[in-house]
């Protein structure tokens, strides 16, 4: 306990000063740090580490609802950011602008994106001719920049990452759909994977998007009761398809313009994570983010068998994350998340193959060829046991569908494949039992035939 408090006192406690709190947690948890750039940080590895799990988890359901990702420059031409007049006066005042390439002045200067409707929106233009071409849905993974005069880890910086989604449509009634889709992946997203309890609402006009028609947002409740934008879905109406001359024909082949929307989260819900979840003694993951899921600290190390405990306790715990016949987890999520074919995941699907060749060979091949009788007894004893390892294949893997959906798939697959496998025997004894019954009777008409022919006579 004298460790802990010891630990303890180099947080603030949230009663005492939270905004203090907050900033003590995300330096001494190492998640973040001041650059010598006023207003910029750097993400340490542990927060980077649950940025990259938040994009994994929302980059799935993005792609889900049928989101593609893309990727446009950094830099706006001034031609292009001011063609929206909204836009223009909603980030000038924190637009950082590029005047110089090397040691020469630009022709026309270009703002570093504070947001890439204007981007799109010219991007479109050149990419929808037909009704057909229709809807476009898109997302980038990205950083912005905007000049903020007030600074705060994650929550607010002069750069910080987010994913931002760009959609176009025949109809408003689609773009609409569309705005309530993704506020609602949002907010799905906060309620089941960061635990955060949501409030989904529309801003106010004066609050809403610049540009936008409707803004809607998902409100996160906070640790000191305050309400957190963690996320923003925007209907945009005509307004920048008039804007950049974007139009297509509809199925009436008439000239129409289309109707856009955009949608965003950023790193400022790792900040809402750490106020919801985080206590006077420091930072508090929810599990399905925490980039670390146990951590073994011996305490007392120098007193004999402490270190050989706590490595007792490691390889105990490393098991338990084992799936049956030797399968590292981590390393077979590695492999669907990075690429990175580890030999775990090599012994993995070797043994799953091998199980599932000698089931055959075993209870298959050789036996449907025996002659040996086979009772009901035996099909039903034998469809048991491939149940069973069906099932347990089934319980093992359930964790995959979210974490890894191609390694749930594979695992899926090979249940599948001892499914099949109980079909082909149970197929090739009924088979045989008919042949049998077959063969018995074509010998009893040839052992009768003799007979036949001396009656007849």
């Amino acid at each position: 306990m004298a460790e802990q408090k010891k630990l303890v006192a180099e947080i603030t406690a949230m009663d005492e000063d939270f905004t203090q709190w907050y900033t003590d947690v995300c330096i001494k948890a190492g998640l973040i740090a001041y650059s010598n750039i006023k207003g910029f940080m750097v993400y340490k590895p542990a927060g980077y580490a649950i940025w990259e799990a938040v994009q994994k988890h929302l980059d799935a359901r993005f792609k889900a609802v049928g989101v593609e990702n893309v990727y446009l420059p950094l830099l706006i031409p001034e031609h292009l950011l001011t063609k929206e007049k909204d836009l223009v006066e909603g980030f000038a005042p924190e637009v950082a602008w590029v005047t110089h390439g090397g040691s020469e002045e630009l022709d026309e200067r270009a703002c570093v994106r504070p947001t890439s409707e204007s981007l799109f929106s010219d991007f479109y233009r050149g990419e929808i001719q037909s009704y057909r071409d229709l809807p476009k849905v898109y997302n980038q993974w990205c950083s912005v920049v905007r000049w903020e005069k007030e600074t705060r880890p994650f929550l607010r910086s002069r750069e910080f990452m987010w994913q931002e989604g760009h959609t176009v449509h025949a109809t408003a009634e689609e773009a609409e759909a569309r705005t309530q889709q993704m506020l609602n992946v949002y907010a799905d997203f906060c309620a089941e994977d960061l635990a955060i309890p949501t409030i989904k609402g529309r801003k106010t006009d004066k609050e809403k998007f610049a540009g936008a028609e409707r803004t809607y947002t998902v409100e996160c409740m906070m640790h000191d009761h305050k309400a957190l934008q963690s996320g923003t879905s925007h209907y945009f109406g005509d307004g920048f398809a008039r804007a950049f001359d974007i139009t297509f024909q509809n199925k009436d082949n008439q000239a129409t313009y289309p109707h856009q929307t955009s949608w965003g989260m950023s790193t400022r819900v790792i900040g809402g994570l750490i106020m919801t979840h985080g206590d006077d003694r420091g930072l508090v993951v929810p599990p399905r983010i925490a980039p670390i899921q146990v951590i073994v600290l011996p305490i007392a190390a120098h007193k004999p068998g402490v270190t050989e405990a706590a490595e007792e306790i490691v390889a105990t715990v490393y098991d338990l994350l084992m799936i049956p016949f030797g399968v590292d987890t981590s390393a077979a999520l590695l492999f669907f998340t990075t690429g990175d074919m580890g030999w775990d995941l090599l012994v993995y699907l070797l043994i799953r193959f091998l199980l599932t060749l000698s089931v055959y060979l075993i209870f298959g091949r050789r036996r449907l060829h025996s002659d040996d009788t086979r009772s009901m007894r035996q099909i039903a004893l034998l469809s048991t046991a491939i149940l069973i390892l069906i099932t347990l294949f089934a319980t093992f893997t359930q964790e995959y569908r979210g974490e890894s959906p191609p390694l749930f798939v594979i695992s899926r697959g090979y249940a599948l494949a001892l499914a099949l496998l109980i079909l082909l025997i149970r197929s090739g004894i009924v088979s045989q039992g008919q042949a049998r019954t077959e063969l018995a009777v074509m010998e009893r008409v040839m052992a009768e035939e003799p007979n036949q022919y001396e009656q007849n006579r």
